[in-house]
């Protein structure tokens, strides 16, 4: 499924407080940013590298749940803080759904991404315990594994998909 049409519940958009414009872009729960900017920026950074040729890569980090599993709010925000604290704070990162996560790093080749993505996923499974799953991740990397957001998506997701290193 495509990720500009994946369906999700509305993000819960921070109120702007005076002088703090970035609130009103990030989700109240995990505190990461709103799904909608987060398209926006990756859209954006296609087009930039295309233009310049630079890379960038996505790390897409996911718990699996088992059937009829939910993810509490708590889990949510300590995912949020996790994701934040194993980031560039030039990179940017969003909750795709309540299990899934992504981040874009900004000028980040592939083997990057993989060693953040191993980073993140073992920060999760030593901080986040609260889940029955393991975390998966899968990783793309801008131009090797697709030149627009949807089929960089599509690896990531792939790849997530593929992950077997994540024991159960």
């Amino acid at each position: 499924m495509p990720f500009l049409g994946r369906s999700r519940e509305p993000d819960k958009i921070a109120h702007t407080r005076e002088g703090d414009s970035d609130a009103a872009l990030l989700d109240r729960v995990s505190g990461l940013y709103a799904l909608w900017y987060f398209q926006r920026r990756l859209h954006e950074e296609v087009a930039r590298c295309s233009r310049y040729g630079r890379p960038f890569a996505l790390v897409v980090c996911e718990l699996h749940l088992l059937p009829g599993d939910s993810v509490a709010d708590e889990t949510i925000e300590r995912v949020g803080e996790v994701v934040r604290s194993g980031i560039r704070q030039t990179d940017l990162a969003t909750c795709m759904d309540r299990s899934t996560f992504v981040a874009m790093l900004v000028e980040a080749r592939a083997t990057v991404a993989a060693t953040i993505a191993h980073r993140l996923k073992s920060e999760l499974t030593l901080r986040v315990r609260s889940h029955r799953g393991p975390w998966k991740s899968g990783t793309a990397a801008f131009p090797d594994d697709g030149v627009d957001a949807d089929a960089l998506i599509h690896v990531a997701q792939r790849r997530l998909r593929e992950d077997v290193s994540a024991a159960s």
